[in-house]
């Protein structure tokens, strides 16, 4: 069983590769297959948009793990830890990449390495996300400060 590329003329590659973007949404966030699923399906729909081929794709979901695991090796003294499942995260992902295609499309930054701008993207996200995580932690485990905080006044 040879599916290799070099079997197929260009049209039906392309019309591959076009079923397989069009239809992302249906394979990369579903929950029974037993892969991981980090991406809101708005997210996976929205990387179909702009992606041609399933390796384009694929590099996205790369750079975005990349960054993730970037975060949390510069930290890993602290501990942390960048749960990519988490409900809170997932729609925090979705309009990054919202964001980060905007900033492409306007031109407005004049971004010149468009993949290093999607993993600075997503470190800072993660980074970002990470710190309120911290310091919800933190307020959790010491209210007095909180309402310490809340009783101060300003003249």
């Amino acid at each position: 069983l040879d599916v290799s590329t070099a079997q197929f003329s260009p049209a039906e590659l392309e019309k591959q590769n076009k079923d397989l973007v069009n239809h992302a949404n249906d394979f990369l966030t579903d929950d029974d297959s037993g892969l991981p699923v980090f991406l809101e399906p708005e997210a996976v729909q929205l990387l179909s948009f702009w992606c041609r081929t399933p390796q384009q794709m694929r590099r996205f979901i790369g750079i975005i793990l990349n960054a993730k695991y970037r975060v949390e090796k510069d930290h890993q003294d602290i501990g942390v830890i960048i749960p990519l499942d988490d409900e809170e995260l997932k729609p925090l992902m979705t309009k990054a990449l919202r964001r980060y295609f905007n900033a492409l499309r306007s031109n407005e930054k004049h971004i010149k390495n468009v993949e290093n701008y999607l993993y600075g993207t997503m470190q800072n996200l993660f980074w970002v996300w990470r710190n309120k995580q911290a310091a919800r932690e933190y307020a959790a485990k010491h209210p007095e400060e909180q309402n310490a905080d809340n009783e101060r006044t300003w003249s």
